[in-house]
């Protein structure tokens, strides 16, 4: 999603095995809604928000042209499922990549990153140098003014990681922070350090993505843990979601779909478009 956006909705969507990001926001996507997305075994993170130079006469890009880093700000994230394996599911090599990052590379951090909000969502990270949700700039307000809500962390490594603010000094990785001692850094409650407890997934089926299951086991400290507030009123199958819904992709034993609405006549000035 690259360029001036609102209002976006990307919903429902199975996303796997991308050579690059399962979803990118880049040069000013804003106001907008990523809901019920199951993303897994993508070579960047599933999820990222970036801006970058492009071709910009404006904000001090050096450019000439019209393609300009922007703000991207209130877009909501809410009930999709993120899982890293760790290993390229090309040829398997080993690699580390967050669940969900919000890096800036625009001349000067041009462009607000920040005042998101993430609810409901299940970010699986692979391992120390990655923890599930990072952030980039140290020198941005990007984590402070966004908001987290009822979300679970986890990372396959077994560290209760759930978010990473800012590269070290000298040294690859980002500084991991707990449900407890990232509540400083920004707007966070509900928070859960835990194993989601999927049916079925594991690094090792990074080259059979058929043999995921992500659906969460009935001992999964996600079942029943979601907010109320905002929650979509349907799951990625279009299944209703329960009172409170649980955190993630999946609605476990709702199997009634959502009532659909019959529109009867349409009319509309032109008539044709």
């Amino acid at each position: 999603l690259n360029g001036r956006m609102t209002n976006t909705q990307v919903d429902q969507n199975i996303i796997y095995s991308a050579s690059i990001s399962g979803i990118s926001m880049q040069e000013g996507v804003k106001d907008s809604f990523i809901r019920n997305n199951l993303i897994f075994n993508t070579a960047q993170a599933g999820i990222i928000i970036n801006n970058y130079p492009g071709d910009c006469a404006q904000f001090g890009q050096g450019g000439s042209g019209s393609i300009c880093p922007y703000d991207q700000t209130g877009n909501l994230f809410e009930n999709n499922t993120i899982y890293q394996a760790g290993k390229d599911w090309s040829d398997g090599s080993s690699y580390q990549q967050p669940a969900f990052r919000v890096a800036n590379q625009a001349i000067n951090k041009a462009g607000d990153l920040g005042h998101n909000t993430l609810r409901n969502n299940i970010f699986v990270g692979y391992g120390s140098h990655y923890p599930p949700v990072v952030y980039d700039d140290t020198d941005q307000t990007y984590l402070s003014t966004s908001t987290f809500t009822n979300n679970v962390f986890w990372s396959l490594d077994g560290s209760s990681a759930a978010i990473g603010f800012g590269l070290f000094t000298g040294s690859y990785g980002f500084r991991p922070y707990d449900c407890t001692t990232a509540v400083p850094l920004t707007t966070l409650s509900g928070c859960v350090n835990a194993d989601p407890k999927f049916t079925n997934a594991s690094p090792s089926y990074y080259n059979i993505p058929a043999s995921f299951n992500f659906v969460l086991l009935a001992s999964s400290p996600a079942i029943g843990a979601g907010t109320t507030v905002g929650a979509p009123a349907t799951d990625i199958w279009g299944n209703a979601r329960a009172t409170p819904p649980t955190i993630g992709t999946f609605e476990p034993g709702s199997t009634q779909p959502i009532s659909s609405i019959t529109v009867p006549l349409i009319s509309c000035i032109p008539a044709s478009l």
